[in-house]
Parts: C-alpha cells; sequence; structure tokens
C-alpha cells in the first residue's frame, strides 16, 4: 500500500520533472574581439572606466554585443560573461593556434565571436554556427584632395532655358509678328504731316516687344551667370583607381598591404589569378604587411595617398565613416564569406544558436542589427558618394516654361486686346463721316 502512494506520487510529479530536465542552464564565457563595429568599449567607458554601469558586459557595445543580447532573450538559461581580445589568432606551424582561437582550443574559453570569417582552414579545428553575417574584401585609401576644374561646353549658352521654353519664345516672337502684320493691314488714318497714323493697337504691339525682349534678356543673363559660375566651381576628387586591376597597375606608385597572416593574407597567398599572384608578390617583396587594422589604417593616413589597405569590407566601411574621416572604400568588392560564431565541436550549445540565429534572420533583426551599426544613418562623415564627380546636364540648370510662363499669358492678353483695339478703330472710323476721314489709305 504505502509503494503503491510513492508510485502515485512519483507520476504527478513526472511532468514538472520532465521539464526540468530540459531547462537547461548555458553559462558561457565569451571572447569578444575588440574590432569595429563588433566589439568597442562604450565612449562613456573609456572617458569613466570606473562608472558602475562599466563593470562586466556593460562596458561594451557593438554588433556582436547586441547579437548576444538577442541570443540570451531567445535561448532559455542563456547568460555569458564577455572578456575582451585583441585578435581572432592563426595556426602556428605545429598545428596549435594563438589569440582567442588558441583559447578556445585549450578550453579557456567557450565562445568567439567577432569579424571571424568562416574558412576551410578554421573549419577542420573548430564548428561554426550559420552565417550572421557575409562580407568581402575591399581597398581602403586615404581620401583624395577636392580639385577645382573649370568645365564649360560649348552648348551651355542654350543651357539658361529648356528646349520648351526656347521653343515658347519663338513661337512668342512669330506670334508678335503675325499680330503686327495684320495690324498693319487695316487702313489709317493721316497725320497733319500726310503720314499714316499708328493705331493704339499698334503702339500695344512694339510695347509688348520691347517688354518682353528685356523681361527674356534679363533671365537669360542672370541664368546664364548662375552656370557659367557652376561649371567654374566643379569639384573633382582625383582617384588614383577604380578597380584591382588598376591597382595593379598602380604598383609600385602605391604600396598595397593586408594583415599579415589574417584571413585576407590568405585569400591573396592561395587564389591563383594573376592579378592576385602579382599583389602577393609585391607585398612579400615590399613587406607590407602590418598586425593590426589599426595599424594599417594608421598607415593608410599617414601615406598621403602611397598607401593602400586591403581590409574586410564592413571594417573598412565602419572606419570609413568615423572622424577623421579622411579614408574611404574604393573598387568592387573581392570575394565573399560568412562570419560565424566559433565554439569547440561537440558543444552543446551550436543548435540552439543556430536556431536563434535562423529565427533573427527571418524576421528581419539581423538586417536592422546591420543597418543599425554599419548603415550610413551612423555615419559621421559627407557620404564618399559625396566626391562623385556628377555630370552637369541642362535640366539641373534650364529654366522650364512652367517658370516663366506669365510672361507669355501677359503677351497673349496684350496681342488680343491690341486687336480688339484696331478693330474697334477701324469700326469707329468707317462709323465717322468726315472730311478728315475720306483720305483712308488701304
Amino acid at each position: 500500500m504505502i509503494l503503491f502512494i510513492l508510485l502515485l506520487l512519483f507520476l504527478s510529479n513526472l511532468p514538472s520533472f520532465a521539464v526540468k530536465i530540459q531547462q537547461k542552464s548555458y553559462k558561457v564565457n565569451v571572447d569578444l574581439l575588440l574590432y569595429p563595429p563588433f566589439g568597442i568599449i562604450s565612449n562613456d567607458c573609456k572617458s569613466n572606466p570606473n562608472k558602475t554601469s562599466c563593470s562586466g558586459n556593460g562596458k561594451y557595445e557593438g554588433f556582436a554585443v547586441d547579437l548576444f543580447k538577442m541570443f540570451s532573450e531567445r535561448i532559455p538559461g542563456f547568460e555569458y560573461t564577455i572578456k575582451e581580445s585583441a585578435r581572432a589568432g592563426t595556426r602556428l606551424p605545429l598545428g596549435s593556434w594563438d589569440g582567442s582561437l588558441g583559447k578556445l582550443l585549450n578550453k579557456e574559453t567557450d565562445l568567439v565571436i567577432g569579424p571571424i570569417a568562416i574558412t576551410m582552414e578554421r573549419e577542420r579545428v573548430f564548428q561554426f554556427t550559420q552565417p550572421f553575417l557575409t562580407s568581402g574584401v575591399s581597398v581602403m585609401i586615404k581620401k583624395p584632395e577636392k580639385a577645382k576644374v573649370n568645365r564649360f561646353p560649348p552648348s551651355s549658352f542654350l543651357m539658361p532655358f529648356s528646349k520648351t521654353t526656347w521653343l515658347f519664345i519663338c513661337f512668342a516672337y512669330l506670334a508678335i509678328g503675325i499680330f503686327y502684320s495684320i495690324l498693319k493691314a487695316f487702313p489709317r488714318n493721316l497725320n497733319i504731316h500726310g503720314r499714316k497714323k499708328k493705331s493704339a493697337g499698334e503702339q500695344l504691339i512694339t510695347l509688348a516687344f520691347f517688354v518682353f525682349t528685356l523681361f527674356v534678356f534679363g533671365v537669360y543673363t542672370a541664368n546664364l551667370a548662375v552656370i557659367l559660375q557652376a561649371f567654374q566651381t566643379v569639384e573633382v576628387a582625383d582617384f588614383p583607381f577604380q578597380s584591382l586591376t588598376e591597382l595593379v597597375r598602380s604598383i609600385p606608385r602605391i604600396k598595397v598591404g593586408v594583415v599579415k597572416d589574417g584571413t585576407t593574407a590568405n585569400l591573396f597567398k592561395n587564389q591563383n589569378t594573376e592579378l592576385t599572384r602579382e599583389l602577393w608578390r609585391h607585398m612579400i617583396e615590399e613587406d607590407t604587411f602590418v598586425t593590426s587594422y589599426a595599424e594599417g589604417i594608421d598607415r593608410v593616413r599617414k601615406s598621403k595617398g602611397k598607401y593602400a589597405f586591403i581590409l574586410e569590407d564592413l571594417a573598412n566601411q565602419y572606419e570609413s565613416n568615423r572622424k577623421p574621416c579622411d579614408t574611404m572604400r574604393l573598387g568592387e568588392l573581392m570575394n565573399r564569406f560568412g562570419y560565424g560564431v566559433v565554439l569547440p565541436f561537440g558543444s552543446n550549445l551550436t543548435t540552439s544558436l543556430n536556431l536563434a540565429i535562423l529565427t533573427l534572420q527571418e524576421n528581419g533583426s539581423l538586417k536592422r542589427l546591420e543597418s543599425k551599426w554599419m548603415g550610413e544613418a551612423k555615419s559621421e562623415c559627407i557620404s564618399p558618394k559625396d566626391l562623385e564627380v556628377k555630370p552637369m546636364s541642362p535640366k539641373d540648370y534650364s529654366i522650364e516654361f512652367s517658370g516663366i510662363a506669365g510672361i507669355f499669358y501677359i503677351l497673349m492678353a496684350v496681342l488680343t486686346l491690341a486687336l480688339v483695339v484696331v478693330i474697334a478703330e477701324h469700326v469707329a472710323c468707317k462709323k465717322k463721316k468726315t472730311p478728315e476721314n475720306e483720305a483712308l489709305t488701304a
């Protein structure tokens, strides 16, 4: 009987017991690579490191920090402690690894996150999650100075008015000529000297002609002056190259470098194309390698345009949109790869993280996070697009017909009034039979 009661108690508590088994707890140490915009020490904590909010995870911000906050919201029992790291690490000659990846291999940390590309060499040793971001490789150069050039095409004298406006101006003068000819055909009175007198209608048309001409000429000259000034002050940026092919042709005038033993260096080392071989040979011969992104970016800024640094595109865009705003991304994107969270083989977190990443991709959270940290809205500088030379179009300066339509409406009204006045004069003259009006001419 006692055994039966105990059995009933066990069965009644079985569901809650099963739930407790399913609710796993994850307390992990995360190595965060301090590569903007993935991992950054917040400005408040830089200026006041002893601040209460700057202890623990509150010290850091960036794409990866926000991503882990999202993980903790979607994975039950997920708790993490961030530890900063300066570099991901590379494979050493004897097969071991240094940096954060070496710590992960030696079980000194549980996860590594940052701009760590998923490569074949790394996947042989470590386990990666689904890519949470994709990027590529691009070139950073020092932003060139703008130079003023004069550009005055022969057709500039036609630019003050659009084609439609010029057409209406021609029609206006044609209409004035036709109306004047019609009015001259009406018989007119002789003045005291025996000459034909100008009717009030003809005088109105003459006045309209001069007023219209003065208006058109004034608007034309004023807008032409604006156009000439605009052409004389075009600012052009002298870009040393626009593609990888042009970059190779710029050697040795421009030196090209990468981070030594990094993902980008391995890309040039292992790819077997003529351009990459030429660049790799140049890097070795000139010893243009640097030890970190910071060193490479600093070298670009001090090189006066004589050094180009090839790095991962997201880092390139981020740095180019930060003060002092003297670097920029140039040329096409080379190669493409994904970034993933790095774990040791057999980690029980892999499935949970993969599901969280897929959820964030499907609901658009990763895209919004990318826009927050890497979009132009985050820029502290003028966009590099502002340096691009945009050819001047007549449409940018030409005055459309709608802009001066009023003067045409006034001209039409005056011409109509002149015609009415002449007709009225002609009718009045016919009705009035006096000796003075008998001397009419055709």
